[in-house]
Order: structure tokens, then sequence, then C-alpha cells
């Protein structure tokens, strides 16, 4: 993820099959956590997933201001 991260390509986690893979996006941030990935790392990936969806770009500010909140949190 860091080697994609820094050649400059965007990377968005994705739980498309929980069922098949038996992880969920909650698992698959935790896992980033336990390889190193720190939170400013992972809130990235997040702000990625948000920049690049199809969502109202109101709908990406609330979000993008949810990761940043999360971000600052003790």
């Amino acid at each position: 993820v860091r080697a994609l991260r820094a050649a400059g390509v965007g990377v968005a986690l994705g739980a498309d099959d929980p069922l098949l893979f038996r992880s969920g996006l909650v698992e698959q941030y935790a896992a980033l956590r336990s390889v190193g990935l720190s939170d400013v790392e992972r809130a990235d990936l997040a702000r990625c997933s948000v920049t690049a969806s199809t969502a109202p770009y109101d709908v990406q500010g609330v979000l993008l201001a949810g990761i940043d909140r999360w971000l600052a949190l003790p």
C-alpha cells in the first residue's frame, strides 16, 4: 500500500464480498494497522475512497470532515 501511494496511485479499500474473503472493511483497516500503517496513512486511504466515489460533492465534504474529526481524536 505504501509503495502504491508513494507512486501516486489512489488506493481504496473495499469489502466486495465479505462472505467469500471473510474480511469486512473494518478488518481491512485493522489489518493495515497491524502491519504498521499509521492513523494518518489509513485516513489518507479513507479520503481516497471518498474522493474516488460518485457521491455528490456535499456528501463527500461531510465524509471527509468525519475522517478529519476521527484523525483528531485523542
